[in-house]
């Protein structure tokens, strides 16, 4: 190692240096960053996300997996992450990611649909998404109970959660012209809208649920009465021509109006858990409700073609009730069919002013036994329809008594058209019971001698004809001839009569004169009435 070592002194030596550690480089600083950042941003869209709700529809027209949104009165709250069908394949399975924001949206009663462009009879809804795209609308219920998976509304609902007024739910015996929009009118004012309807479960009717804006709802008394106000509202029945309609727009797509009696204004304000019949027509609605209801039966034996239930019974024009049905009656003890119609009479309209009557039941009764008869009469030409009419016939009636039902036995008496048809009836008898051969035998006898007497009235006046041709030639000669010396006469007065015809002038100056005499007999006359000595002495101071 010495010698080794042994070097020159001017050449260094070379001394080992610690080593360092290299610094990192700039380069990599930024990577990082943006790793980190999007680990931030990951974190938080993390922290953002929501539940997964699933929501089945019919069909996935228009929704896209990442593209088609979830919003709530326009606010995006959601996102379609996936869709796919049901096990058995009847419908649309949609995923979608809800935003953490959006969990209170998830109650039972939250309502999902489409929003795609939808033109009904009604409305026209969904036009900004022929741009934008269909997107899930989504309505938040009330329930406290939360969920994840929901059934979609294939029709948007008309009446969004939140909004001011109160729902009510009609019961008819049938829905009409009446759809889901269709509107509600109270005065002619739309206040509402027709939001849902459903057949009854024992299937015997129609449940209309309508929603009424605030402050509209305050006029729904619990008294109100409700009606179908769809289209126009003609018909021919008994009553006359009728012709009803709310407004245009009812009559394109229909409508239920509302009103309440006015000794009914006094009434509190219905609940929102109110129920209220659905009548057909403003008329129906709006009749005054009979508390007393009295059934009766009438048995007619001619034709009821035209008589159907609903029909009026009135007492010489007063309506006191109506047809209930028409039915067939087989005949007893060999007596022939019958038609048998059934009645609800109101006893409440026919009760008079006086104190102290007795019971309507009663007085029915007494009436009926005093002769009141019901009768089929013709109430509209045009459609030929009946009704029963109540009027009393001479002398009392003979009546039974109630019905197995306690129904009242009113008597019938035939239309008057029956009895027509039952006099001509026996005008065609009598005249069949004629001898009409024996009157045709001498008929024929005289016509044929009437046709001798013209025969020989002709031939009579063929012979003066022939006679008195002559003689007629001859007078009418003479008549000529005559004329003719008449004409000259006339001529001859005419002249004589003239102007300037001298006779014309004589016969002036012969007035004239006879004038002059008829002065001067005035004067002689006047002379002697104040002279009478004048006719001996002469006129005085006459020489």
């Amino acid at each position: 190692m010495a010698e080794n070592d042994a070097r020159p002194p001017h050449i260094p030596h070379a001394l080992a240096a610690p080593r360092h550690r290299r610094a990192l480089s700039l380069v990599w600083i930024v990577p990082m960053v943006a790793a980190l950042v999007a680990g931030w941003l990951a974190v938080q869209a993390f922290l953002r996300q929501g539940p997964s709700i699933t929501v089945s529809f019919i069909t996935a027209e228009g929704l896209e997996p990442g593209i088609t949104k979830l919003k709530y009165r326009d606010v995006e709250v959601g996102t379609v992450s996936a869709i796919g069908l049901s096990p058995d394949r009847s419908r649309v399975l949609v995923t979608a990611r809800m935003q953490r924001e959006a969990r209170s949206l998830l109650n039972a009663d939250s309502r999902f649909w489409v929003v795609r462009p939808r033109v009904s009879a009604s409305s026209v809804s969904g036009l900004g998404t022929l741009f934008s795209g269909a997107y899930i609308g989504v309505d938040a219920g009330t329930s406290a109970e939360e969920r994840r998976e929901f059934v979609g509304l294939e029709v948007p609902p008309v009446v969004i959660g939140g909004r001011p007024g109160t729902q009510y739910l009609l019961k008819s015996d049938k829905l009409g012209s009446l759809d889901i929009g269709s509107p509600v009118y109270f005065r002619q004012i739309q206040v509402g809208q027709v939001i849902a309807f459903e057949i009854d479960p024992d299937g015997r009717g129609t449940s209309v649920l309508v929603f009424v804006n605030s402050p509209y709802d305050k006029f729904v008394k619990a008294r109100s009465r409700f009606w179908v106000a769809s289209g126009i509202d003609a018909s021919f029945d008994a009553a006359g021509f009728r012709l009803n309609t709310e407004s245009l727009v009812s009559v394109l797509v229909g409508g239920v109006a509302f009103r309440t009696p006015p000794e009914a204004l006094g009434d509190p304000t219905a609940d929102a858990s109110a129920h209220f019949p659905l009548f057909a027509d403003e008329t129906s609605a709006m009749r005054q409700a009979d508390m007393v209801v009295r059934p009766a039966v009438m048995v007619f034996r001619e034709s009821v073609r035209g008589l159907a239930a609903g029909a009026p019974v009135d007492y010489r024009g007063i309506p006191i009730g109506e047809v209930r049905s028409v039915t067939f009656a087989a005949g007893r003890n060999g007596a022939p069919p019958a038609i048998l119609v059934r009645a609800d009479l109101y006893p409440e309209r026919l009760q008079g002013e006086a104190p102290g009557s007795e019971s309507e039941p009663v007085a029915l009764e007494r009436l009926i036994q005093r002769g009141l008869r019901a009768q089929l009469r013709q109430g509209n030409l045009l459609t030929g329809q009946l009704y029963v009419a109540l009027d009393f016939t001479a002398g009392p009636v003979a009546i039974g008594g109630p019905t197995s039902d306690g129904a009242l036995r009113i008597p019938t008496t035939p239309s008057a058209f029956t009895e027509l048809q039952v006099t001509l009836a026996n005008v065609a008898k009598k005249l069949e019971r004629l001898p009409l051969e024996d009157l045709a035998h001498d008929v024929r006898g005289t016509l044929r001698a009437i046709d001798a007497t013209l025969a020989e009235s002709q031939q009579l006046l063929a012979t003066a004809r022939q006679d008195l041709a002559p003689a007629l030639g001859r007078a009418v000669a003479e008549m000529r001839e005559t004329l003719a010396r008449a004409r000259e006469t006339l001529a001859g007065a005419r002249e004589t009569l003239a102007a300037d015809a001298p006779v014309q002038s004589e016969l002036r100056t012969m007035m004239q004169e006879i004038a002059q005499a008829a002065e001067a007999v005035r004067l002689l006359a006047e002379t002697l009435e104040r002279q009478p000595e004048a006719i001996v002495r002469g006129k005085a101071g006459a020489p």
